[in-house]
């Protein structure tokens, strides 16, 4: 699947977290957030921010996310994370 193409490996551990996915081709990890995240709000802001210190730029996404979009509409939404258009001139 894509996941493997992009370098997206699950649960890695990284500066003391476990990681749901990460690609270190572009220091991207993805995290599922499931209902027990509502009350961890602080904590997971804590913990991108250390991840981002480091070079690592978090994308969370609700398992609700995987049944209500298509297939390439999460492809899409991680290559778009991975890319920035404003980071890469407007292009993809």
């Amino acid at each position: 699947g894509e996941f493997n193409v992009w370098g997206f490996r699950p649960q890695r551990q990284k500066f003391g977290y476990v990681l749901d996915f990460y690609s270190e081709k572009f220091m991207l990890a993805i995290e599922a957030d499931g209902p027990e995240h509502i009350n961890q709000v602080e904590a997971d802001m804590f913990r991108d921010k250390v991840l981002l210190e480091k070079g690592i730029r978090t994308l969370r996404v609700r398992p609700i996310d995987f049944v209500r979009h298509s297939r390439q509409q999460l492809i899409d939404m991680v290559e778009e994370f991975a890319h920035p258009k404003h980071l890469v001139g407007g292009k993809k």
